[in-house]
Formats: structure tokens, sequence, C-alpha cells
């Protein structure tokens, strides 16, 4: 069985600015250390002041701007004929948002989304290599487009190409 030619893309800062949303990253110093090591249902049991922080952060995913060159890039690819399979480290529970923005600025109707599981804790460059190894079953990846230096490490000692 041939498999079928794909391209990964990465949403945040690939293929949508999200630079409005910056000024929110800016965070007491433990915060990110806490989110990581507790993951989110925790920090905002033991640090309720961050329910706002975290609702506003993910209610203006709405408002990123599409970065239409990547945008227009992966357009291409898609009309000669590749895959597009969306992989992002957001978790599962932004699944319905994130398609909203999708629907709103992709100029192809078929791609799919791979997102993080909502208990994954683990770093984006790992999540994003446990997927990695599942499409190597059914796809050849020919490219992928991402803005994270260890993620781009992981695509490219995994055989990837960086789409350029």
């Amino acid at each position: 069985m041939q498999k079928k030619e794909a391209i990964i893309v990465d949403i945040d800062v690939t293929i949508a600015n999200n630079g409005h949303r910056a000024r929110l990253l800016k965070k007491p110093k433990n915060f990110w250390k806490l989110f990581s090591r507790l993951g989110i249902q925790v920090l905002l049991v033991q640090q309720g002041k961050f329910d706002f922080f975290i609702t506003e952060y993910i209610e203006s995913l709405m408002d990123d701007k599409p970065i239409e060159r990547a945008i227009n890039r992966i357009d291409e690819l898609y009309n000669d004929g590749f895959e597009i399979l969306i992989v992002t480290g957001r978790p599962e529970t932004y699944e319905s948002i994130t398609l909203e923005w999708l629907k709103k600025y992709l100029p192809f109707d078929y791609f799919n989304l791979f997102q993080r599981k909502q208990d994954d804790f683990r770093p984006s460059y790992q999540v994003k290599k446990s997927i990695l190894i599942e499409f190597k079953k059914e796809y050849k990846i020919k490219f992928f487009l991402d803005d994270n230096e260890k993620d781009i490490n992981m695509y490219q000692s995994e055989g990837c190409r960086l789409l350029t």
C-alpha cells in the first residue's frame, strides 16, 4: 500500500499570529513552572487569580490574524495533492475554537487536526513526536512547518524537511 504524502503544520506563530496575546504570557516567574508540572486544572484550583488569564487567553484565539504567506504556501501544497495534518500543542479542550479559527482562515476545506490530550503536560516536542510516530504508519511526511526550535529539531531528527 502506497502511503499518502503529507505536510505537518503547527498553528501558533506558524499560520496564526498570536502576538496580540503576548501580554497575557507575562506572568509571575513560577507561573509556567507550576503550569507544566501540575497542569492547568491543579493550577487554577491553587492559583484562582489566573482563572481570568486562562479564559482571556483562550477566548482571544479568534483574534489571531492569519499569516498569509504561510497559509498560501500550504494551500499550494494542498492543491498539489498533499494531505494537510495540523498538529498543535493546544489541549483538546480548545478543539472547537481552534476548528472555528481554521475554518475561517484556511482557503481549503480538508485538513486533519491533532491536538494534545487534555491530561498530557509533556513538552510540545514530545507530544508532537508521539503524533509523528503514528502518522508515519499511514503517511509519507514530506515537509513540516513549525516555529518552535525544539519541535523543529525533533522533526529534523526524524527525517522530516522544514518547509521554506
